[in-house]
């Protein structure tokens, strides 16, 4: 995963995206983000940045994967959906936010407990996986609430520093 990492470091992200269902039983049809899984949606390749809570450790891990996975557990009336939260996501989303710098937090194989990704406008993006529901994307803030909770952190970092 380090070197998917250090890959990402000049790499332009386009969207970010999360999976989720429409209830299709409700109206106005509701949307429900699954909070497992956030997709970066790059100039060549998506990235899926993923809770991993196996072993009984809470982590996150990233991979390559050639499309936003749909949600395959379905209630009746519930159809899979995406969302594009770029628009909320970035301070500036018609600027060009490349990424400048990755940091991973302590570790633990191919995981991490938490990733930082910052761009060339210093604009951080904080992914916690200690969220409740998943994947808890955030800016400076989250980091702070991050690592005010975890006891020690060991940073592992990529691109400029």
């Amino acid at each position: 995963m380090k070197n998917l990492l250090e890959s990402l470091c000049g790499q332009l992200i386009k969207d970010i995206v999360l999976r989720g269902v429409v209830d299709t039983d409700d109206e106005p049809v509701v949307f429900l983000p699954k909070y497992d899984r956030v997709y970066l949606v790059l100039e060549n390749f998506t990235i899926e940045m993923a809770d991993d809570d196996s072993e009984g450790k809470v982590r996150i891990r990233a991979s390559i994967v050639n499309e936003v996975c749909a949600v395959v557990n379905l209630d009746e009336g519930q159809l899979p959906c995406q969302c594009s939260i770029g628009s909320i996501a970035f301070a500036n989303p018609l600027a060009e936010n490349r990424i400048k710098r990755v940091v991973a937090y302590n570790p633990d194989g191919n995981a991490y407990r938490a990733i930082e990704i910052v761009l060339t406008s210093d604009q951080i993006l904080f992914f916690d996986p200690m969220f409740f529901n998943g994947i808890n994307l955030g800016g400076v803030e989250q980091k702070a609430v991050w690592l005010a909770n975890e006891e020690q952190h060991v940073a592992v970092i990529f691109g400029d520093a």
